[in-house]
């Protein structure tokens, strides 16, 4: 697993949460992800495939809280979180988890304040087909081929 040194955990208001440290350039490696493949999500799990959810080892990439329009996005070929753009020193390191959660483990109510913010996040199955492709660009390939699929 590898950690970029310009990320930083701090406690804020909701929790622990991840923050650059420095700024970080557009398609910049964030994290690379290891650990062991589950046939069953849990609340810290990346979903890869239909029974396929990896675990990570509890560390630094368990703080990457989700936004609905995030600034990261995970590389699934490589499994590598990646800069979506520009992301400035102090800004939270976010993820969009409908892109990679067919069903979310811990439904939660959504604080993000983007203007898009979809307040309830239950998992991708949840949304509507014109939600579903608004996430397209940041699928993985697993929830891309149900999209296409719900589209023939």
């Amino acid at each position: 697993m590898y950690i970029s040194p310009k990320l930083e955990v701090r406690d804020t208001s909701k929790g622990k949460a991840l923050f650059a440290k420095t700024p970080i350039e557009k398609q910049e490696v964030l994290i690379r992800f290891a650990g062991k493949i589950l046939n069953y999500p849990t609340k810290y799990t990346l979903q890869i495939d239909l029974k396929k959810h990896l675990e990570g080892p509890g560390a630094i990439d368990d703080y990457v809280n989700h936004s609905c329009e995030p600034n990261t996005y995970v590389h699934f070929p490589t499994l590598i979180l990646r800069a979506l753009k520009t992301i400035q020193i102090g800004e939270e390191i976010t993820q969009n988890y409908l892109a990679t959660e067919y069903d979310i483990q811990n439904k939660f109510h959504c604080q993000c304040g983007a203007k898009t913010c979809l307040k309830n996040i239950y998992g991708f199955r949840h949304l509507t087909l014109q939600q579903k492709q608004s996430l397209r660009p940041l699928l993985s390939p697993y929830l891309h081929t149900l999209l296409e699929a719900e589209e023939k």
